[in-house]
């Protein structure tokens, strides 16, 4: 059984971005984790710290749904249809009337 080239560029496209999807919002929940486990094994942890490591790996549910919309096409192209339907509304066209100055002599 053979796949077409299309399939495989589509299949590989897909694996990127479900790669991606899960390694960004990974990083950012371990990389706090990391940095309080240091700081607390050096007795330098401080409320500071601890509420900046918590809000940074708050964010890892909005930023996985960004990379959702962001690395998976179809994603992509139904947000941004639904969103540009919207501003079109605001956008106001103007017709400039095509002359030209003709010398009738």
């Amino acid at each position: 059984m053979t796949i077409s080239e299309s399939t495989l560029r589509l299949q590989r496209t897909f694996l990127k971005a479900v790669y991606m999807q899960i390694s960004i919002p990974a990083i950012i929940m371990i990389v706090p984790q990391i940095v309080l486990n240091v700081l607390g094994y050096l007795y330098a942890n401080s409320p500071e710290m601890n509420s900046l490591a918590y809000m940074f790996m708050s964010i890892h549910g909005a930023s996985a749904t960004l990379i959702m919309l962001y690395f998976h096409t179809p994603y992509r192209q139904f947000c941004s249809r639904i969103f540009c339907k919207k501003l079109d509304l605001l956008k106001i066209d103007v017709n400039y009337a095509n002359t030209t100055a003709t010398d009738n002599n």
